[in-house]
């Protein structure tokens, strides 16, 4: 088996990893896109899937190629990763011995004052998931510290962490404190979302976690992000099987409608002196229907990112989509039929004012709480 560079990017490119059976009609083998277009998900990031189980890892050493088999670097490669992997190493063993020292079961004010300033000073991009994994305990002066220390340095490896921490911490208060500044900086950054955040947000809509799909909508819909408008489509509904089963493994249920009735289905003569009786067997009767369930595909709706959308989408182009509901080809035709059209007059009458071209789906990307 090959091991790959442990990177959170990928080859893979978005497009084809939105692709989602309620959207694709397959024919013949081939796959036609059925409903929005996910080409239009995120351009600037296409190839940058993030893994949601832990925070992105966007610092490999330039020169070093990302997604490529070990075996197939160049030895100078090989010597560059090796040397930022045994950093990375050290840096995570400084920073447990920095938390045990200063921030585990320590109350004391000066020795916390002294651990955050020394906290300041892990400053290389290729330690910031480290920051959101040692520090994962419930210590909000420490946590926060993280969070603002991600803030201030300004960079796409930074704001990838940040959004990382807002759509896939447990932790409530530290989701809401990350998207906070994550906010803040977008808003420093003229309303421009970095491709980076983008690919966090697109990560985890690919989740099978429907509260994760909440709130990535949800800041979505913030930062005003309309490309992702096709991922909330996919995830508002869908369908899933249960795994393969083979006749060995049993039923899923079995269910039993009818009436039991009793009867004597023998009787043993039992004879004594002067005497004689009989030992009856009862035995029971079901009379009525007997199902036996071997599979099962289950239908379910996320209410919640579904009322996201009506809201956002009514809000968009003017007119109430409430009778869209869950209707997948009803919101297809919304898509290409109303948005779409609309997002590209809008761009060409701002490229018209700025004399700049217009882009095929190019919305406003100003955060809905920016001034």
């Amino acid at each position: 088996m090959n091991r790959r560079i442990h990177s959170a990017l990928t080859a893979t490119v978005l497009t084809a990893a939105m692709s989602t059976p309620s959207l694709a009609q397959c024919v013949g083998g081939s796959c036609a896109p059925r409903g929005p277009s996910t080409r239009a998900f995120f351009p600037d990031s296409a190839s940058r899937v993030f893994d949601p189980s832990r925070p992105p890892q966007l610092a490999l050493p330039e020169g070093v190629p990302v997604g490529v088999a070990e075996h197939e670097l160049t030895p100078e490669q090989t010597k560059l990763l090796a040397e930022h992997n045994k950093r990375r190493v050290e840096g995570e063993r400084k920073l447990r011995v920095l938390w045990r020292n200063h921030f585990d079961n320590t109350k004391n004010a000066k020795i916390r004052a002294e651990g955050l300033a020394k906290l300041r000073e892990f400053d290389d991009p290729a330690l910031y998931p480290l920051l959101m994994t040692v520090f994962d305990r419930k210590d909000h002066e420490v946590r926060g510290a993280v969070l603002d220390l991600l803030a201030e340095r300004r960079s796409y490896e930074a704001d990838a962490t940040l959004a990382w921490g807002a759509m896939f911490d447990k932790d409530e208060w530290f989701r809401d404190e990350a998207q906070k500044r994550l906010l803040s900086r977008v808003k420093t950054e003229g309303g421009k979302v970095p491709g980076a955040v983008s690919s966090v947000i697109a990560s985890a809509f690919l989740t099978s976690d429907p509260h994760t799909h909440t709130r990535a909508g949800q800041l979505s819909q913030t930062l005003g992000l309309i490309e992702a408008i096709p991922a909330m489509i996919s995830a508002q509904a869908g369908t899933s099987a249960s795994p393969s089963r083979s006749s060995s493994d049993g039923n899923l249920a079995t269910i039993v409608i009818g009436r039991q009735v009793t009867f004597i289905s023998d009787l043993t003569p039992v004879v004594g002196e002067n005497a004689v009786g009989f030992d009856p067997q009862v035995s029971t009767l079901t009379e009525g229907v007997y199902i036996n369930v071997n599979d099962a595909v289950v239908t379910w709706r996320n209410v919640a990112l579904n009322s996201q959308l009506k809201a956002w989408a009514s809000a968009l182009t003017g007119k109430n989509v409430a009778h869209l509901d869950f209707d997948h080809n009803a919101w297809r035709r919304w898509y290409f039929d109303d948005l779409k059209p609309q997002m590209t007059r809008r761009s060409q009458l701002v490229a018209a004012m700025v004399g700049e071209p217009e882009s095929e789906l190019a919305p406003s990307r100003t955060p809905a709480n920016a001034q």
